[in-house]
């Protein structure tokens, strides 16, 4: 009991999470935008170290942050997560032992 208290308290942020819309222009381009949150999660954000940033890089990764929630399904690569102004692109879903009770998130920051 006292490691579930122990990881919901560090759930302290509300993440919205988008799924990526496409809309078209009267000029045929194709862009991106968020529209309504998919969902929103109780989470946890970590900036990583920059040892594990350097280790992922070489993987084609360019991992900035770690997001741990709740499990939950579709959360996939190609959703965006926003923290008040900031937004994240997710790289990596990890459901760590395929347990179904945390999803670990690896994701770059969009500047």
């Amino acid at each position: 009991m006292a490691g579930k208290r122990r990881f919901s308290g560090r759930l302290n942020k509300r993440l919205s999470f988008y799924a990526p819309q496409r809309t078209s222009s009267s000029g045929g381009a194709v862009t991106e935008v968020l529209g309504d949150p998919a969902f929103t999660a109780w989470g946890a954000l970590w900036p990583v170290a920059a040892a594990e940033q350097v280790k992922n890089s070489r993987e084609g990764m360019d991992i900035t942050h770690r997001i741990q929630i709740r499990y939950r399904d579709g959360v996939t690569h190609d959703m965006v997560v926003k923290y008040g102004a900031r937004v994240f692109d997710i790289e990596s879903v990890i459901n760590p032992e395929e347990s179904d009770r945390r999803l670990d998130i690896l994701a770059r920051e969009a500047v």
